[in-house]
C-alpha cells in the first residue's frame, strides 16, 4: 500500500469514528474533523464531507443556524460528485437544520432535494428518513392531507425494502401524532406504544421521550391525569434539553395544562413564563412559540387581555421573523395594532373584549393558512384553484378572478378565474371600459363593495342564470408595481360588508400580490426556457447538418476525401496493431463524359447516383465507398482479405458496374478501371496508399484500351 493510499485510509477512518459518536458526543466528533480540516493535502471532496460532519455536530449541539452554513459548504464543494450519498446526508441535515429554526418551506425544498438524489434502490431506502423528516414537518404545521400522504409513501418504501427499527419508531410516533390531531385517542396511544418499544430496541432517546410524551398527551386528553403526571416525573428524571432536543420544552406545555386542568392557572402562567425566560425572550424554537401561544390563552382565561394580547403579539412577530416574509412582516404588525387598540378602546366590557381577541386568533389563523397555500405553489392556475377554495369555505364566495394588468394591450386580462366550481374561459376587459367595476379598481387604485343594485348596472360575464348579489374588487400592488385586480362575488348579499372580512381580505390580498408575481415570474421563465431549449435543438440541428455535410459528397451523400482520410488512418492504427493488411479500390468511371455530352449534367448527375447506390449495395456493410472527385471513388475493404479475395472481388465488381443503368427511360452502360493498393505492401499513410491505388487505375485503363 502507498504512502497516499495509506493516509487516504486514516482519513476515511476518522469520518467514520467521527460519525459513530456524533449523537452521542458531537464534541468528540467536532475535534476529529477540525484536525482532519488543518490538514493541506486535504482534497475537496473530503473537506465537502468534513463540512457535512460539522453540520451534523452543530445540529446535535443544538446550533441550527450554523449546521446550515456547513452543509451548505458541503453541498457546494460535493455538486459534482457521483457518490451522492454524501449529498443525500448533506441536503437531509440542511433539511433538519431548517426544521429546527422554523423555516418549513426551505426545510421542504432541501429535504425534496435530497430526495432528487435518491434513484438506485439502495438509495431509495436511503430517502425513508428524509420521507419521515417531511412528515415530522407536515404533523408540525398540522398539515393532515399532506401528512397522510407522506406516510402511503412510507409505507410504500418501507413494505418494498425494509427499514430499520429506528426508522420504524419515529413512523410509528408520527402516525400517531396525527391520530391526536384527529383526536383519535385510542390509535394515537397504540401507535405510540409501539413506537416506543421500537425505540427502546434501537436505543433512540430522542424516540422514547417522543414516544412518552405523546402517551402523556393522550392520558391528559383522556383525563387520566395520575398517569400523566407520572409520565411527566420520569421524563423529567431520565432526559434533558440535549439529550431529548427541542421537544424537551413540551413538556413545560403538559405541565401547564395539567395544571390548568387543576384550576391552577397561575401556576401555568408561571411555569412557561419560566421557560420562555430561559430562551431569553427570542422565540425561535417552534415549541417555545407554542408555549407563548398557550400563556396567551392562559392570561385570556384570567382576563389579562393586555398581556394576552402582547403574548400573541410576539408569537406572530416570531413566525413573520422565521419565514423572512416582509408582506407578512406588515401584516401582523398592522393587524396586531390595529386589533391591540381597538381591545383598549374597548376593555370595559369583558365579554366583548373575550370576543374581539377570539376573532383575532380565528382570523390570523386564517390569514396564516391562506398565505401558507398561496405560497405552495408557482402556477397561476394552482394559486386561484386553492384561493377559490379558501374563500368558498370561509365565506360562501361563488366566484374568485384574478385580472392582471397587460401594459402593452391597456387591459386586464382574466386567464385564470373560477365561477361555481369551474374555470372560466379566459377573457379581457379594456381599462377604459366605462361598465367595468374592474376597471375603474384598477384605475383608481381603491377597493370597490358591490351589491345586486350595482351588478344591475356593471357589465356581466360568466354566469347569467345566477344572480350575484355582493362581490369586492381589491388593486393588487406592491409598492408602486401596480398587478392587477382581485374580484370575489357570491350570490348571498351583504357578505363584503363586514369590516372584519374586509380586512381579512386586505391582508389576504398581500399575500396574493406577492404569489401571482412570484407566479408570472415563474410563467415568464418557463416560456424563456422552453424558448431556449428550441434555440438549442435548432442548433444542435444545424451543428449536425454542417458536420455531416462536411464529411459527406453532397450529391451521392457518400463519404467525401476528409472523411476517408480519417477511415484510412483509423484503419491503418488497427491493422498496425493486430498486424493484419487490407486493401483499398480506386475507381474512376469509363465513358461517363460522353454521357454528360450528350445527355447533360441533370443525366449524367442522376448516373453517379445510381452507381454509388449500386456499388453501396454491392460492397459488404463495413466497407467503405466515398467519392473524391467528379468520377472517381474509392472504396476501403475493411476487412482482411487475399489477393485472391480481392481479384474475385474485382470482377464481382466490375460485373456489377457493367449492368445498365435506366435514366429517365434512357439505357446508359459504363465501365470503372480500378486500381488496389495493399496495406502494409504499397505504404503505411494515406496518401501513399491512394497513390499506389492510382498507379493502378491508370494501368489497369491503359490495358482496357
Amino acid at each position: 500500500m502507498s504512502i497516499l493510499d495509506k493516509h487516504e485510509q486514516l482519513i476515511e477512518e476518522s469520518l467514520s469514528k467521527s460519525w459513530d459518536v456524533m449523537v452521542s458526543d458531537p464534541a468528540i466528533a467536532r475535534t476529529i474533523i477540525q484536525s482532519l480540516l488543518r490538514e493541506d493535502t486535504l482534497s475537496d471532496i473530503r473537506k465537502g464531507e468534513c463540512y457535512m460532519h460539522l453540520g451534523w455536530c452543530d445540529l446535535y449541539s443544538g446550533q441550527a443556524q450554523q449546521a446550515s452554513q456547513h452543509f451548505l459548504n458541503c453541498i457546494e464543494l460535493e455538486f459534482d460528485i457521483k457518490e451522492v450519498s454524501i449529498l443525500i446526508k448533506a441536503y437531509n441535515g440542511l433539511g433538519s437544520s431548517y426544521t429546527e429554526q422554523g423555516l418549513f418551506k426551505a426545510a421542504i425544498v432541501a429535504f425534496n432535494q435530497a430526495l432528487a438524489y435518491c434513484q438506485s434502490e439502495a438509495q431509495r431506502k436511503q430517502s425513508i428518513p428524509t420521507h419521515l423528516n417531511v412528515l415530522t414537518i407536515y404533523v408540525e404545521i398540522e398539515d393532515l392531507v399532506a401528512a397522510k400522504q407522506t406516510v402511503c409513501e412510507i409505507e410504500r418504501l418501507i413494505s418494498a425494502f425494509g427499514t430499520s427499527p429506528e426508522n420504524t419508531c419515529i413512523e410509528q410516533i408520527l402516525k400517531g401524532d396525527i391520530c391526536l390531531l384527529e383526536s383519535e385517542l385510542e390509535r394515537a396511544q397504540s401507535f405510540y406504544c409501539e413506537g416506543l418499544a421500537y425505540a427502546e430496541q434501537s436505543e433512540s432517546q430522542f424516540a422514547t421521550f417522543d414516544a412518552k410524551l405523546g402517551m402523556c398527551r393522550v392520558a391528559r386528553l383522556q383525563g387520566n391525569t395520575q398517569i400523566a403526571r407520572q409520565i411527566l416525573d420520569q421524563l423529567q428524571t431520565d432526559f434533558d434539553l440535549r439529550s431529548a432536543g427541542n421537544s424537551f420544552y413540551y413538556l413545560s406545555i403538559e405541565q401547564a395544562l395539567l395544571l390548568c386542568g387543576d384550576k391552577d392557572v397561575d401556576g401555568a402562567i408561571k411555569l412557561l413564563e419560566k421557560t420562555i425566560a430561559q430562551e431569553q425572550g427570542s422565540l425561535k424554537l417552534l415549541p417555545v412559540i407554542k408555549a407563548q401561544e398557550k400563556l396567551s390563552d392562559f392570561y385570556a382565561m384570567q382576563g389579562d387581555y393586555e398581556s394576552a394580547f402582547s403574548s400573541l403579539h410576539l408569537v406572530f412577530k416570531s413566525k413573520e421573523q422565521i419565514a423572512g416574509s416582509e408582506a407578512q412582516q406588515q401584516l401582523i404588525l398592522y393587524q396586531a395594532n390595529e386589533n391591540f387598540q381597538r381591545l383598549q378602546q374597548e376593555a370595559k366590557s369583558e365579554r366583548k373584549m373575550r370576543l374581539e381577541l377570539e376573532e383575532l386568533h380565528q382570523r390570523l389563523t386564517l390569514i396564516e393558512k391562506i398565505g401558507r397555500d398561496l405560497s405552495s405553489s408557482l402556477d397561476l392556475s394552482e394559486i386561484v384553484r386553492h384561493f377559490y377554495r379558501s374563500m368558498k369555505h370561509e365565506l360562501g364566495v361563488d366566484a374568485v378572478a384574478i385580472g392582471t394588468f397587460n401594459e402593452l394591450e391597456n387591459s386586464l386580462e382574466f386567464d385564470f378565474a373560477i365561477e361555481f366550481d369551474r374555470y372560466m374561459e379566459p377573457f379581457q376587459i379594456a381599462i377604459d371600459d366605462p361598465m367595468s367595476l374592474n376597471a375603474e379598481c384598477f384605475l383608481t387604485q381603491g377597493m370597490l363593495v358591490a351589491d345586486a343594485k350595482t351588478f344591475s348596472k356593471a357589465e356581466t360575464i360568466g354566469n347569467t342564470e345566477k344572480q350575484m348579489l355582493s362581490g369586492i374588487y381589491i388593486p393588487l400592488n406592491i409598492a408602486q408595481d401596480k398587478i392587477g385586480v382581485l374580484t370575489l362575488q357570491s350570490t348571498v348579499d351583504g357578505i363584503f360588508q363586514d369590516s372584519a372580512v374586509i380586512n381579512v381580505l386586505k391582508s389576504v390580498s398581500d399575500y396574493l400580490c406577492i404569489a401571482v408575481r412570484n407566479g408570472l415570474s415563474h410563467a415568464q421563465l418557463k416560456q424563456m426556457k422552453d424558448k431556449l431549449l428550441v434555440e438549442k435543438d435548432q442548433i444542435e440541428i444545424a451543428k449536425s447538418e454542417v458536420e455531416y455535410q462536411a464529411l459527406h459528397d453532397g450529391l451521392t451523400s457518400l463519404p467525401n476525401r476528409r472523411m476517408l482520410i480519417d477511415c484510412v488512418k483509423a484503419r491503418i492504427f488497427e491493422a498496425r496493431l493486430r498486424n493484419e493488411n487490407f486493401y483499398l479500390l480506386y475507381l474512376d468511371l469509363n465513358e461517363f463524359k460522353p454521357v454528360n455530352d450528350t445527355y447533360g449534367h441533370s443525366v449524367g448527375d442522376q448516373l453517379l447516383i445510381a452507381f454509388s447506390q449500386r456499388v453501396r449495395n454491392f460492397l459488404r456493410s463495413a466497407d467503405l465507398l466515398a467519392r473524391i472527385g467528379g468520377d472517381e471513388f474509392v472504396v476501403l475493404v475493411t476487412g482482411q482479405s487475399t489477393d485472391r479475395g480481392i481479384s474475385e472481388l474485382l470482377a464481382r465488381l466490375n460485373h456489377e458496374i457493367e449492368q445498365p443503368f435506366l435514366i429517365d427511360e434512357i439505357n446508359l452502360s459504363i465501365s470503372a478501371s480500378i486500381g488496389v493498393s495493399t496495406y502494409p505492401q504499397d505504404g503505411h499513410s494515406f496518401d501513399r496508399l491512394l497513390h499506389a491505388a492510382d498507379i493502378q487505375m491508370y494501368r489497369t485503363k491503359a490495358l482496357q484500351g
